[in-house]
């Protein structure tokens, strides 16, 4: 699954909206996950959640106080604003967006711009061209406004981290190109094309789709399954050998 479609789905069942919600469901993408920060400093995002980096330690142990309400708007504006955009788009079902139609637009249009076009080495050192997204240049508001409190570190890297996302978020909804995808249940990347080079239309990981199977069929029908293997297996053998 596209990151837009992960998105969807996880907002239509839990409103990433509502602070309680959204600030927990971006915890877990974010948190480190047991390991040290050298190792978090160097470890790939291929095996993240989403891709997505954990956030220093300071930003986790804090998370809950960093959430002003610029922060917030932030968030909150840009899930709205992904609602409307997955309406104007894909004709998906999304919950109401209910954010004026030209500030939708604005927004929108605003994390577009950050597509860039780059090229990289590909297949035989010939150069292959693909979409990023850039930040944006942030403007901390409370900064700009008289008498606003100065964004902590930790809090401009909450900003940061969301705008980065977000960014990447709105990317994924371009028909045109093949971004990331990820497995539905555990969230972990998972390849973006089939042997054939047809863009993944699997909705989970071969791991969760196994554990699925196997919750469907109950411990029983596991065994049934496993014996019948284990015997046409030996049943191949024998007629292998001539027997």
């Amino acid at each position: 699954m596209r990151l837009w479609e992960i998105v969807l789905v996880d907002d239509t069942s839990l409103d990433l909206t509502a602070p309680g919600v959204y600030q927990a469901w971006l915890l877990d993408l974010h948190r480190s996950g047991g390991s040290t920060e050298s190792e978090n400093s160097t470890r790939s995002l291929a095996g993240r959640p989403l891709g997505v980096a954990p956030a220093s330690p300071k930003v986790i142990s804090g998370w809950g106080s960093l959430w002003r309400p610029e922060i917030a708007l932030m968030w909150e504006q840009g899930i709205r604003t992904f609602r409307f955009a997955v309406w104007q788009s894909k004709k998906e079902g999304a919950r109401p967006f209910a954010i004026p139609r030209d500030i939708a637009t604005d927004v929108w249009n605003d994390y577009l711009a950050t597509v860039r076009v780059v090229a990289a080495p590909g297949p035989g050192h010939a150069l292959a061209y693909h979409l990023t997204t850039a930040p944006r240049d942030l403007v901390f508001a409370a900064e700009a406004s008289a008498g606003g409190a100065a964004f902590k570190p930790q809090q401009r890297e909450l900003t940061t981290r969301i705008d980065i996302f977000l960014a990447r978020v709105f990317r994924s909804l371009m028909p045109e190109f093949r971004d990331d995808h990820f497995c539905g249940s555990c969230k972990q990347p998972v390849a973006s094309e089939t042997p054939k080079g047809r863009e993944s239309r699997a909705a989970v990981c071969s791991h969760c789709a196994l554990q699925k199977w196997k919750v469907n069929k109950g411990v029983e029908g596991v065994r049934a399954v496993w014996r019948r293997s284990k015997a046409k297996a030996k049943d191949d053998t024998k007629t292998e050998r001539g027997e």
